[in-house]
């Protein structure tokens, strides 16, 4: 399907391209292929802030032509893949600003609730690095003179 994808994605204009009968240019002339027993195909671009995703495709071994109507129902189940797309982009961006966010609250409680130099230290090389999403924290205490 990749080396079919790459056939049809320079005619993916923003719209739907039917293809009845698929050519045999796209087939790629291998027996036993996936396409061997298809007669046509809708595709459909998935476009994601004028980024190009790729598409869904249908295809049909019957030798009638898709209809109308079911290319712009895929046209509506693409535009609805990207909304979802978008939510999901947006609820980790939300997730993660809440986690900093908490991290953030939790070092300031700590801050006021303990005397001790290294629990405070240690709790805020922690929560610095859990915050700004880093594996490896350090802090350097200068010696007192």
């Amino acid at each position: 399907l990749l080396d079919l994808y790459r056939g049809i994605d320079p005619l993916l204009n923003g719209g739907p391209l039917v293809l009845e009968p698929i050519p045999e240019s796209l087939r790629g002339g291998r027996s036993g292929d996936l396409l061997t027993h298809i007669h046509g195909m809708v595709c459909v671009p998935v476009v994601f802030k004028n980024d190009k995703l790729g598409a869904v495709c249908l295809f049909s071994n019957r030798g009638t032509p898709f209809p109308s109507h079911r290319t712009d129902i895929l046209e509506t189940i693409c535009n609805q893949l990207c909304v979802a797309l978008d939510n999901a982009r947006l609820y980790v961006e939300a997730k993660k600003s809440a986690a900093q966010l908490s991290f953030v609250y939790n070092l300031g409680n700590n801050l006021m609730t303990s005397l001790e130099m290294e629990e405070l230290l240690g709790y805020a090389v922690f929560t610095a690095g859990k915050s700004l999403e880093r594996e490896v924290c350090g802090v350097v205490v200068r010696p007192s003179t």
